[in-house]
């Protein structure tokens, strides 16, 4: 559930429910598939572009996301002409696509996968359904 107060006239603002998730996790030295904590996604996605590349891709700076109790998290997002939205963390290793059209939105997180044998962290993906405030 979302409480939303005062939102700003110049960002676009969607809240969402997770559906479903699948996460793999490392122990003892190999993967294992398990399931993920449901949690709530706050998406805020600047309505001015920032910069427009060859009249196909516009650029959102300043796209911020909130997952469950998480703090708010910078994201850089770009927007196509058929109404996706694709945005990253800085890092890249974080990867949020949201139709707009429908409301649906994928997460997935694959850092984990790239990380050594030691430090590996969980590999998940997540299916939202949306709203816009």
């Amino acid at each position: 559930c979302f409480s939303v107060g005062a939102i700003a006239q110049d960002q676009e603002v969607w809240g969402c429910q997770q559906e479903a998730s699948a996460g793999l996790f490392w122990e003892n030295n190999r993967w294992r598939t398990g399931g993920v904590l449901p949690e709530t996604l706050l998406l805020k996605i600047p309505t001015e572009p920032s910069i427009t590349l060859n009249d196909v891709y516009t650029i959102r700076d300043n796209a911020t996301v909130k997952r469950g109790a998480d703090k708010e998290e910078a994201i850089f997002c770009r927007e196509a002409t058929l109404g996706f939205i694709s945005c990253t963390t800085s890092l890249g290793s974080q990867l949020y696509l949201l139709n707009r059209n429908n409301g649906r939105l994928g997460y997935a997180t694959i850092l984990g996968a790239l990380m050594d044998r030691g430090g590996r962290d969980t590999v998940a993906n997540f299916i939202y359904n949306c709203t816009k405030f």
